[in-house]
């Protein structure tokens, strides 16, 4: 474990999509003042982080990625101040597990291909409301512990 390879990893997982959210605020802040939907949703404003469920403290049982896991436990923090911090906004914010998808980290066992996890996970954004702020979900919808 190298230092840099340490802050990479939380450059790309965590601080990034920090800074994705600070430099878009000013839009999400005005499509949610300007919307007409009622309550909070992906139609009116929202900040979907893709997390893990890797970075579910709660879930952890075999260690497994170190580095990864810490990325995104963090990732998981920062949505949950969000989505307290931009509530009074009317901006959703979750935290979303893909699933275990065929992809370079998810390696060729992974069951479900990127189509399939997208295709999911718009079906559940598309549904999203004020009680699911500030949760982590999966790509089906269903809750994950922090």
């Amino acid at each position: 474990m190298e230092y840099s390879n340490v802050m990479d990893v939380l450059a790309t997982n965590t601080v990034g999509p920090l800074m994705v959210t600070k430099h878009f605020l000013p839009l999400l802040r005005k499509a949610a003042s300007e919307s007409e939907e009622e309550g909070m949703n992906c139609s009116r404003s929202a900040i979907v982080n893709i997390s893990s469920i890797l970075g579910s403290i709660e879930l952890l049982q075999d260690g497994g990625p170190l580095i990864y896991n810490m990325s995104k436990t963090a990732l998981n923090m920062i949505t949950k101040s969000m989505s307290a911090t931009f509530k009074e906004d009317k901006i959703l914010t979750v935290a979303m597990h893909p699933g275990w998808v065929l992809t370079e980290i998810g390696g060729p066992r992974a069951p479900l291909t990127t189509e399939q996890s997208v295709k999911a996970m718009l079906g559940v954004m598309a549904t999203l409301d004020d009680s699911q702020s500030g949760h982590f979900i999966d790509y089906n919808g269903k809750e994950i512990p922090w």
